[in-house]
C-alpha cells in the first residue's frame, strides 16, 4: 500500500513518529473525487438501461439528480463500512496503542475516500437544487473531521465515527425508492424502512454516543494535563463531532416521529379526531391540514 505517513518506527507513541505526506494524501483525495464522479455519471447510465423508461422519463432533472447522488451515498456507504471494519479488525502503523496520535495508512485512505464523497455529494446537491442545512452542516462537518484527522489525530475515533455509515445503505435504497415513485405498501420498502430505523438507532446512539464522549474526554484529559500537543485539531474535531451528533439526535427524533405515524392506520388517525369530517378543509384548517 502506498504510505501517506512513511517512517521507520512504528512502535513509539509520539506525534512526530509519522507526518502526514501532503502531497500523497492529495492525490488520493483527488483521485477518490473523480471515482465518485464515475459513480454519478455511471448511475444517471444505469437508471436509464434498467429502470422501466415511462418511470425513469417522468423523472425531473432534480430527482435524476438526486437519484444519482442517492447511488453515490450506497457506494461510499458500503466501501466505506467495509474499509473500516477491516482497519479495526486488522490495524496498521501504531493506532493500536495510542488512540489519539496513533497513525494508520489504512485510515488514511478511508478519510481521503470519505472526505472525496462529501465534497461530490455537495457539489451534486448544489447544482441539483437539493441541498439543505442539515446536510451542508453534515457534510461540512464530515469533511473538517476528516482532513483533520490525516494530520494524523485521532484516527481511532475518526474510523469509529464512520461506521455510522451502517445505517446509510438502507436509507438511500429508501430514498431511491421515493424518487422513482414506487409504492411504499409492500414487504420490501417496510423492511427497509425498519431495517433504516434499528441500524440508525444501533450505530449512531448505541455505539456513536458513547464512542463520540470517549473521544471528547480522552481529549480533554490530555489539555487537561498539558499534553495535548494539537489544541486547534481537538476543537475542530470537538466543534464537528458535537454537531454531528446533535443533527443525529434530530434525525432520530424525525425518525420516531414518522415510526409512530406509520404504526397507526391512516384510519386510527382520523378516529383520533372523531368530528373532522365535519370540519371545512384547506390550507386555513390545521385540523385536516395533514390528510
Amino acid at each position: 500500500m502506498l504510505s501517506i505517513y512513511p517512517s521507520n518506527n512504528t512502535t513509539l507513541l509520539l506525534p512526530d513518529d509519522f507526518h502526514l505526506r501532503y502531497d500523497v494524501a492529495l492525490v488520493c483525495l483527488c483521485l477518490c473525487t473523480l471515482f465518485f464522479i464515475a459513480v454519478n455519471i455511471f448511475a444517471h447510465r444505469l437508471g436509464s438501461n434498467l429502470i422501466p423508461q415511462k418511470i425513469w422519463n417522468s423523472l425531473s432533472s432534480t430527482k435524476k439528480i438526486a437519484f444519482g447522488n442517492e447511488v453515490g451515498s450506497f457506494v461510499h456507504s458500503l466501501i466505506v463500512s467495509f474499509a473500516c471494519l477491516d482497519a479495526l479488525l486488522y490495524p496498521t502503523g501504531n493506532w493500536e496503542n495510542d488512540r489519539i496520535y496513533g497513525a494508520s495508512d489504512k485510515a488514511a485512505w478511508i478519510f481521503s475516500f470519505s472526505s472525496a464523497y462529501f465534497i461530490v455529494d455537495l457539489m451534486y446537491m448544489f447544482t441539483g437544487g437539493n441541498l439543505n442545512l442539515p446536510m451542508l452542516s453534515h457534510h461540512l462537518a464530515g469533511i473538517a473531521v476528516y482532513l483533520t484527522c490525516q494530520s494524523p489525530f485521532m484516527q481511532f475515533y475518526g474510523v469509529c465515527g464512520l461506521l455510522y455509515e451502517l445505517s446509510t445503505p438502507f436509507l438511500t435504497l429508501r430514498s431511491m425508492h421515493q424518487i422513482l415513485g414506487l409504492p411504499k405498501d409492500n414487504l420490501i420498502y417496510q423492511s427497509i424502512e425498519y431495517s433504516f430505523v434499528l441500524t440508525f438507532f444501533l450505530c449512531r446512539f448505541a455505539f456513536g454516543l458513547p464512542i463520540s464522549m470517549l473521544a471528547i474526554y480522552e481529549g480533554g484529559l490530555l489539555a487537561f494535563n498539558g499534553n495535548l500537543t494539537s489544541p486547534i485539531s481537538y476543537a475542530i474535531l470537538t466543534t464537528a463531532n458535537t454537531g454531528i451528533n446533535c443533527l443525529n439526535c434530530w434525525w432520530m427524533a424525525k425518525i420516531v416521529k414518522m415510526v409512530g405515524r406509520n404504526m397507526l392506520s391512516k384510519e386510527d388517525r382520523l378516529n383520533l379526531i372523531p368530528t373532522v369530517n365535519n370540519l371545512p378543509r384547506g390550507r386555513d384548517n390545521p385540523a385536516t391540514s395533514f390528510y
